[in-house]
């Protein structure tokens, strides 16, 4: 019912001639959004500080190698003693060449040095997934796990870790012949790495082995042969979380720094030499002009809207009348019955038998449902349709009409019907 009444006045709204007044004296609502465009493109590029666009002969890249071999270097690591500056690469990034330890060797090796874990050895760096891969420089990773290996106090994390337990075994023809740590076996005894606890069932096959240690460590894949023994002779592969680069360089750009007092600020570079159409940067302004534009005209929008509603229905509860239109009137919306004329109309109550006035007339025409003993009901004069008391008073207040034939009775059919409540048998 309240839908309906809303409806109603929502549709003499439209249909008032004080809407369409206001609304000629209103500004139209387009100029409006104009405007409001207007004032923010304006704003937008007549103070360049709100938006700055830093030049990339600010930004150090941090590019180096180790004697031209070697992963490149740069931004967030740097070379220790480098041409390029302390203030280049970023904490915990820090990188060295060392001269490889065989005889008369000439090649260098890039070095990290971790915090509580010593030096290792970088075999690679890929900027756009941000990971690291390092490995001991004496050839025998394992044996930096059993002295210890730990990632605290530097930027690094394991992509993922699991947990290894260590295994001498005595019984080397049992041993797995590729998994095996090599550099830690000898001729009486074999050490190896499984990811299986000592509760698995599989460890029964192990009694030959003695456990020596159990370590979290970084996962480095499983044997295809033996999915239950682990390769620790792998290169550990780390990842770091900050500075995030990682889309910068996936859009073909070079993450660099600049120092701005005490602080360190990152930036995008080469993305207009590296990749189609307009910079990242660029793109953002453009969402932020065109959304804050049109953000702004909405609620402009929505105020006018909300304004011209107040008004129009403070007028309506005061009982202002409107101006008479110049031209044809507008068609009026029907209006109810009063309560006095509904119960005017006569009502029947169905006895146990739910004897009918039309024994083919089963059913409530507007809520469908089949009359039951004891229930009352309406009949409208003239056409004698009848329907659930409840059901057809709702209606006659908003139409004065008939629900079924839509016939409005006749003014002698009300003066002669009767009110009185008659019991079908």
């Amino acid at each position: 019912m309240f839908n309906m009444m809303f409806s109603q006045k929502y549709a003499l709204f439209l249909r008032s001639p004080f809407s369409i007044t206001q609304m000629a004296d209103s500004p139209p609502v387009s100029v409006l959004c104009i405007y409001c465009y207007t004032i923010i493109i304006v704003i937008f590029f007549s103070v360049p500080s709100l938006f700055p666009i830093c030049s990339a002969m600010d930004f150090q890249t941090c590019f180096s190698t180790c004697g031209g071999m070697g992963p490149a270097v740069r931004f967030p690591f740097s070379l220790a003693k480098s041409l390029t500056g302390t203030s280049c690469g970023l904490p915990g990034f820090g990188l060295r060449c060392k001269r490889a330890d065989r005889f008369n060797s000439t090649d260098m090796m890039l070095i990290i040095k971790l915090p509580h874990s010593g030096e290792f050895l970088v075999r690679s760096i890929n900027y756009s997934d941000q990971t690291i891969t390092i490995n001991d420089p004496g050839n025998c990773l394992p044996q930096r796990f059993l002295r210890s290996f730990n990632l605290s106090g530097s930027p690094f994390r394991p992509i993922m870790d699991l947990r290894y337990t260590f295994l001498n075994c005595t019984y080397a023809p049992a041993v797995p012949r590729d998994v095996p740590i090599t550099c830690l076996s000898s001729r009486n005894y074999t050490l190896l790495a499984t990811t299986l606890q000592d509760t698995d069932p599989s460890m029964k096959n192990m009694s030959h082995c003695r456990s020596i240690s159990n370590l979290l460590l970084p996962f480095q894949g499983t044997s295809p042969s033996y999915p239950f023994a682990a390769d620790l002779n792998k290169d550990v592969i780390l990842t770091w979380d900050l500075p995030l680069c990682r889309e910068c360089e996936e859009s073909g750009g070079t993450c660099g720094v600049k120092m701005s007092g005490s602080d360190r600020l990152v930036g995008c570079l080469n993305l207009s030499s590296k990749s189609n159409g307009l910079s990242r940067a660029v793109k953002y302004s453009i969402v932020l002009v065109s959304g804050t534009s049109g953000l702004l005209c909405l609620i402009v929008l929505a105020c006018i809207t909300c304004r011209r509603i107040q008004t129009f229905s403070h007028q309506y509860r005061t009982g202002i009348d409107f101006p008479a239109p110049a031209g044809p009137h507008p068609t009026l919306l029907s209006q109810g019955l009063n309560g006095s004329t509904i119960e005017s109309y006569p009502k029947i109550q169905l006895g146990e038998s739910s004897c009918l006035p039309r024994p083919g007339d089963s059913t409530c025409s507007i809520c469908l449902c089949e009359y039951q003993p004891k229930e009352t009901l309406r009949a409208i004069p003239d056409c004698s349709h009848y329907f659930h008391v409840e059901c057809v008073d709702e209606w006659l207040r908003l139409n004065p009409t008939c629900p079924l034939c839509r016939k409005s009775p006749e003014p002698s059919s009300l003066a002669t019907s009767s009110p009185s409540l008659t019991v079908a048998s």
